[in-house]
């Protein structure tokens, strides 16, 4: 599994405030197309318009921080071909057939197309369709040993997950540090997310989930704690973020992590003191998993923003 976090977005970056939750951004995943209903055969449509401009894009692109996805499934089956090739497991003529599969399924979900002028129930169906295209391309990379979700949106996260009878645990942070597309220095931000003090700091705080559940069964920390522990890592890197001079607002952030129902119960029974819950919120939500997503205790299962998609208006 790479230690490497990368958030699945599509289909437009209007929250630069992503970039500093993770450590890059896969986008697009898709891209929202709006057609209109006289369009002439053979026309697509015009994509939605970007917040960020070209040069803005191509400059995040450069620093390595947003990457498409294609190169990075490719490169994973491509990887699997080479194992399986050295392991005798399947003929040479077979096994490309993997790769082509994963470049038509990537081809099937790259444009994402509303029939405009359209009703709130068509625009509905648009943003589900947006949002399982993201989260499918998110479970492709999961499977290939990447630590890789998708980004979601407060307003929708319900109705594209599901509810179940599933619990998983909401970590949200209530004020964090945010950034504005165009309100921004795109240099000094790259300059920002690239060093090594920022880094470590977010690594430290969006990594406790990881081996948390173990440390309390194991006596290394009580359950009491843990709300302390995650406010004070997101304090350490909270103050960085604002020492930069970059933020422009506060943003709420959540994160969707998955536990044992159990350790969940446990750890949303503590109280923490009105300091701490001013920083941090430990709730649970209940959603419909899969067996795969109910594996791996502390792996995160989504990143929900609380702002707005920008373009479904």
């Amino acid at each position: 599994m790479s230690t490497e976090r990368l958030l699945v977005h599509g289909p437009r970056i209007d929250d630069l405030t992503d970039l500093l939750c993770f450590d890059r951004i896969v986008f697009p995943a898709t891209t929202a197309i709006r057609r209109p209903r006289d369009c002439p055969p053979g026309y697509a449509g015009y994509p939605i318009e970007e917040a960020l401009t070209p040069e803005a894009r191509e400059r995040l692109v450069e620093a390595g921080v947003v990457t498409s996805p294609v190169p990075l499934i490719l490169a994973a089956s491509s990887e699997d071909t080479v194992a399986q090739l050295l392991s005798g497991d399947g003929s040479p003529l077979e096994l490309p057939q993997s790769i082509e599969t994963d470049v038509g399924t990537l081809t099937g979900m790259a444009f994402s197309s509303l029939d405009t002028p359209a009703t709130r129930a068509d625009v509905a169906a648009w943003i589900a369709q947006i949002d399982a295209k993201v989260a499918k391309v998110a479970g492709m990379l999961a499977t290939r040993g990447h630590r890789a979700v998708p980004k979601l949106f407060a307003a929708d996260v319900t109705r594209t997950l599901r509810p179940g009878w599933s619990v998983v645990l909401s970590v949200a942070f209530p004020r964090f540090p945010g950034l504005e597309v165009g309100r921004v220095d795109l240099e000094a931000l790259i300059a920002f997310l690239t060093d090594s003090g920022t880094i470590e700091k977010r690594r430290a705080l969006f990594d406790w989930p990881l081996a948390i559940e173990a440390d309390v069964r194991h006596d290394r920390i009580r359950i009491a704690e843990v709300p302390d522990r995650i406010a004070q890592a997101l304090e350490d890197y909270g103050g960085w973020i604002m020492q930069s001079g970059l933020p422009t607002r506060v943003r709420v952030v959540e994160l969707l992590l998955v536990f044992d129902a159990s350790f969940i119960d446990r750890l949303t029974a503590v109280r923490p003191s009105d300091r701490i819950a001013e920083i941090v919120t430990l709730s649970q939500r209940g959603l419909a998993l899969s067996g795969e997503d109910r594996t791996g205790s502390g792996r995160e299962l989504a990143f929900v923003s609380h702002g707005r998609r920008g373009y479904d208006e």
